[in-house]
């Protein structure tokens, strides 16, 4: 093989590695700014029609601040795949801009995120609070309300987020990648999963479980619940459940509903946002998102026959119990607040035009939106800032807040300077900062796909299209090399045997002749 042919394989290699990681990149970024586009009409989507016109959408209404006082303690039991992550982002965002104290992890990464799942670790795993006692907790967990109580103390207030069951499994199938763990081929294999779950999953119930998910990580006994399934999926067709089994059922819902101040619903989140603002006595502002992505995959536009969501109801009897339940609740909860219809639409739209707002690149971050003064908020503004807090994802969240218990217990000589109004923007800079490398990885550029920060996807595949073509490189000159080896030793017999054969019958100048254009034919 010539050095030559090599080469020219080898460039082609990295060109073709460049215009792969260049349209890799162009798809990402597209992709993100798409979904920007058409991010927050989807938030706004759910049921309005329920809620039926604004009665009071008066620009020159006078906001009267609540008499209540602001409530800074809550637990979030955060479930799997049912939208916590928004929430716990707006709880981190107020932790971190009101000075909270929240348990978070002593150690850095990605994995930190389920420190606390399946079991609770020691108290070594986490930071000790910012004060005597902490604000927030609301990473993943099973939920025990004893524990959460004595970290935060009895007047701390207690929510989770459902979401209905059906949605649940296919946002499951897709993140879990469940066709390709339980072998499933074809089209639709989901509605092979449904047409027999059992088969398939043999789990515990848990956040890979299909069976119950969301009422196992509530804290439901799981014999209880392994047992309650069975039952279910062996009961013929139109035959009521046993009655020991909707008593067992609807003890366990009982207990939900006394431990928890508040159950919000995935599918009215609005709805559910505006009843926890009210709970907590919080402003408008507190609650207002950002939607990151609306994201598509082939379980969640399959079409699911009727009998394969009887199928479903069966073995997801206790989540779906669950979800009717606290759905009914959400809603009554709705109609017996004076107001709070009017003041769902109007954050609605207040969310609307924020999310709106905060899409459009800022390169000079002079752009403000103003959110004019009404019933149910004081005037305030949307800086670049503001876009920014409530932009960032979990992993920004979670080290800044971590940088700021550490700075907190810092002694007094070692204190860096506090973040005002005027520099948060600074975040990464020397003085504000001691985990300063961290913040400026976990927070720079935080437009995200699918949670993962857009830079730390484009950096893998820059880091893999450069592993791939060193290794292939690698490989191609060791070929080369073997090549050479092979070929001068052919080279080696063929000159003995012609030592041999030609000896005496060709003269010394035609021997040295014949061997030249051996060399040469080998590319010697």
């Amino acid at each position: 093989m010539d050095r030559g042919p090599i080469l020219r394989q080898f460039c082609g290699l990295i060109l073709i590695a460049v215009l792969l990681l260049t349209l890799y990149g162009v798809l990402l970024f597209t992709t993100y700014s798409n979904n920007n586009k058409r991010l927050s009409r989807q938030s706004s989507e759910c049921d309005t029609t329920r809620l039926g016109p604004s009665s009071d959408t008066d620009s020159n209404a006078k906001y009267v601040p609540p008499t209540c006082t602001p409530r800074t303690n809550i637990a979030l039991a955060k479930l799997h795949k049912t939208g916590g992550t928004t929430l716990m982002q707006i709880l981190h965002r107020l932790a971190y801009l009101k000075n909270l104290s929240i348990v978070v992890p002593t150690s850095p990464g990605r994995n930190s995120i389920n420190l606390f799942y399946p079991r609770w670790p020691k108290p070594d795993k986490y930071l000790p609070p910012q004060s005597d006692r902490y604000n927030m907790f609301t990473f993943h967990s099973y939920f025990n309300r004893t524990i959460l109580a004595k970290l935060l103390g009895d007047n701390t207030n207690f929510v989770t987020i459902l979401r209905e069951p059906l949605s649940h499994l296919r946002s499951q199938f897709n993140f879990y990648w469940m066709a390709k763990y339980y072998k499933l081929k074809g089209p639709d294999p989901i509605l092979r999963f449904l047409e027999n779950p059992g088969k398939y999953d043999h789990r515990r119930p848990g956040y890979r479980g299909t069976r119950n998910p969301m009422a196992g990580e509530l804290g439901i006994d799981t014999t209880t619940l392994i047992r309650l399934t069975q039952q279910s999926m062996d009961r013929p067709p139109g035959q009521p459940m046993d009655a020991s089994a909707v008593e067992e059922i609807q003890s366990f819902l009982d207990k939900i509903s006394k431990e928890m101040d508040l159950v919000m619903i995935l599918e009215y989140v609005d709805e559910s946002l505006v009843v926890l603002k009210r709970l907590m006595c919080w402003q408008l502002p507190d609650i207002i998102y950002y939607k990151m992505l609306a994201l598509k995959y082939a379980a969640k536009e399959t079409e699911i026959p009727s009998h394969l969501v009887e199928n479903h109801r069966k073995w997801d009897l206790v989540d779906y119990e669950l979800y009717g339940h606290f759905n009914r609740t959400l809603w009554k909860k709705v109609s017996e607040e004076d107001g709070i219809r009017e003041e769902i639409v109007h954050f609605k739209d207040v969310n609307l035009k924020v999310q709106e707002h905060c899409s459009v690149d800022d390169l000079d971050h002079q752009r403000v939106l103003t959110i004019e003064e009404s019933r149910w908020n004081a005037k305030f503004t949307v800086t670049h800032e503001f876009c920014s807090f409530l932009k960032f994802g979990q992993m920004c969240y979670v080290t800044l807040l971590r940088d700021r218990n550490i700075r907190y217990r810092m002694p007094n000589e070692r204190k860096l300077e506090t973040k005002t109004q005027d520099n948060r923007k600074d975040l990464y800079s020397k003085r504000y900062c001691e985990l300063c490398d961290e913040i400026s990885r976990d927070c720079t550029l935080n437009d995200t796909m699918g949670g993962v920060p857009i830079f730390r996807l484009f950096r893998g595949m820059l880091l893999l299209a450069v592993v791939t073509v060193l290794l292939y490189g690698a490989i191609l000159f060791q070929r080369h090399n073997n090549d050479r080896v092979v070929r001068y030793n052919t080279w080696g017999v063929r000159r003995s045997n012609l030592l041999v054969v030609t000896e005496g019958d060709l003269s010394p100048e035609a021997q040295m002749a014949e061997m030249a254009t051996d060399r040469h034919r080998d590319g010697y």
